[in-house]
């Protein structure tokens, strides 16, 4: 069900799930259709977070990866890493509340497993004399570098990981190596990736947060057992207490969410929020449909499902025994990224095509709606040809699903104007079909107001990337 969910013209049916049990399972078998239907809602309600940016968040995204490209071209290549440590442990450290009475174990594990890193507590290791291999980020927002990165002074041998959209200042000071990836999954990697010849290699699992990001390179090392701390996904001792000491979270306190409970790491229920639990249901999809080895040694918090308890201490002891190569020669062995930017303004400029193209599209679509007259009075003797003409929405969405930025830049719209137009009674009637219309004019005039941003920042990621090359040239 997750893979069906993951195409975007199918989470439509998620609106109207529904479950009905046969007669065995009402009879014998409850509590096997209570799971199954749990699953199904974690499933459905993680796949529709996934697709919920609205699309002046995604432009915002957009904008900044396009901006960054001068960085892409300087990052060192993350296909290169593909599996090169496969079957070495590697180390998780996120930042939760528990992390506060295992950290001390990470003293004795340099060069025995790979160290990544969320931002959020990568300073506190730092002043712990623990310096991670990698240190991980995936929000675009300017927190991410006022909080994580401003006046830290991190290691030379530490390198940084995450999407090119992160704030540029991040990069601009970042010391070390920086892998910059494509974010498996999302339409606007895959669009990028294409544009810079990139191969699968450079797709990382990113999910929903920076420790789903240090996670996905672990997968991407090919490290196993992949083994999580500091990843409680719940309140600690109350609901003040939601990470580790060290962090920010020290003297500003989370946005006060509704609480939730889920089963803890040691039975019974542990105080959680709709955000961590998604965070969680992530982990416990991606990890069995990728059947990966991986170790929950966080000591409290929530449960996650396909992964062993263990403590971190026993964890340690049973598969970081062996020396690993030193990471930091390897990434600085590294090449970067073989991109040439003459050939990529090229391919930007076929884009402005594309979307000049879509939007002509799109005003054409827009005059046909204006000019259809759905009339009362002759309504009884042409409706079969009204609701034939509406129908030609269903070939104007399919354009749009050809272009993976434009599907990712409007999903959240796509999505609500499939269920606007599911809402709309199955009675054919003048009120009915205008209302239907109606949606559809709505639809289009976003798609035309979003195509001409996406335009404006392909542009300018053009002129800049002029720039850049004519100040080569004189260099």
């Amino acid at each position: 069900m997750q893979n069906f969910f993951q195409i975007i013209h199918h989470i439509a049916y998620a609106k109207n799930v529904k479950i009905y049990l046969t007669s065995y399972y009402r009879k014998y078998e409850v509590n096997t259709a209570k799971s199954i239907a749990e699953t199904l809602r974690k499933v459905i309600t993680s796949a529709v977070r996934m697709y919920g940016n609205d699309p002046e968040d995604s432009l915002i995204g957009l904008r900044q990866n396009l901006e960054n490209l001068k960085w892409v071209l300087q990052s060192k290549d993350i296909t290169k890493l593909k599996d090169r440590y496969s079957g070495k442990p590697a180390i998780v450290v996120a930042a939760g509340p528990s992390l506060n009475k295992n950290i001390h174990y990470l003293h004795e594990l340099k060069g025995k497993a790979v160290i990544i890193a969320v931002d959020t507590i990568a300073a506190r290791l730092i002043k712990d004399g623990i310096i991670p291999d990698f240190i991980c980020s995936v929000e675009r927002v300017t927190e991410t570098y006022d909080y994580f990165y401003q006046d830290k002074n991190y290691p030379k041998e530490m390198t940084l990981v995450g999407p090119p959209l992160l704030d540029k200042r991040v990069f601009e000071e970042f010391p070390g190596n920086m892998l910059l990836a494509m974010r498996a999954g999302v339409g606007e990697y895959f669009w990028l990736g294409s544009l810079l010849e990139l191969n699968d290699d450079s797709l990382i699992m990113m999910g929903h947060s920076c420790a789903h990001v240090a996670f996905g390179m672990a997968v991407q090392l090919g490290c196993a057992p992949i083994i999580l701390i500091g990843q409680d996904l719940a309140y600690g001792k109350n609901e003040k207490e939601t990470h580790a000491s060290g962090t920010l979270y020290d003297k500003k306190n989370m946005i006060k969410m509704e609480i939730m409970y889920t089963e803890g790491y040691y039975g019974g229920q542990v105080a959680t929020t709709s955000t961590w639990l998604m965070f969680k249901y992530w982990y416990e999809a991606e990890i069995g449909k990728h059947n990966l080895q991986v170790i929950n040694a966080t000591e409290g918090g929530a449960k996650i499902e396909n992964t062993i308890s263990m403590g971190l201490k026993e964890a340690i002891d049973k598969y970081c025994v062996n020396d690993i190569e030193d990471i930091k020669e390897v990434v600085n062995l590294l090449p970067t990224y073989q991109i040439e930017k003459a050939k990529l303004i090229r391919k930007l400029q076929k884009e402005v095509q594309l979307f000049n193209d879509l939007i002509k599209m799109s005003n054409q679509y827009m005059d046909f709606l204006d000019n259809l007259n759905i009339d009362k009075q002759i309504f009884h003797k042409k409706s079969g040809f009204f609701i034939k003409q509406l129908e030609k929405y269903d070939e104007y969405v399919r354009q749009l699903y050809q272009h993976p930025l434009c599907v990712h830049n409007m999903q959240a719209m796509i999505i609500k104007t499939q269920w606007d137009l599911i809402a709309v009674e199955e009675v054919v009637s003048v009120e009915n079909l205008l209302k239907k219309r109606d949606i559809q004019t709505k639809m289009v005039i976003s798609v035309i107001s979003i195509s001409e941003q996406i335009l404006q920042a392909i542009q300018n990621a053009i002129t800049i990337l002029e720039n850049q090359k004519r100040q080569e040239v004189k260099l």
